[in-house]
């Protein structure tokens, strides 16, 4: 594979060929207009999850139907790294000694 630097100037030309080995031509189109709007997603916003007694594993049962992405803060409000298992209807935290903190997911 040959390294190509390329310069594109307005207006962009319909195609450019550029010779390599073999020959590649690369096609560039006119943006069209823009479309519709989509539908509106699901849900919104985040959902905190509150650990107040120390626990080596938090079992936190959600309704969203999907696997959330998940944060895990200490009681201090830092971010740690920990064990964490999502499905669509449970989120497991895991770690070495008993914790308090927050589990913020959405």
């Amino acid at each position: 594979m040959t390294d190509i630097d390329i310069v594109l100037v307005t207006p962009v030309p319909q195609t450019l060929a550029i010779n390599t080995t073999p020959n590649e031509v690369l096609t560039f189109a006119t943006p069209g207009p823009q479309g519709a709007q989509g539908p509106a997603g699901a849900g919104g916003g985040v959902i905190v999850f509150n650990q107040s007694t120390p626990a080596s594993t938090w079992t936190i049962s959600h309704t969203l139907n999907r696997i959330p992405m998940v944060q895990v803060y200490d009681s201090s409000g830092d971010e740690v790294i920990a064990d964490v298992v999502s499905t669509n209807i449970n989120i497991t935290v895991t770690f070495a000694s008993p914790q308090t903190g927050t589990v913020v997911y959405a």
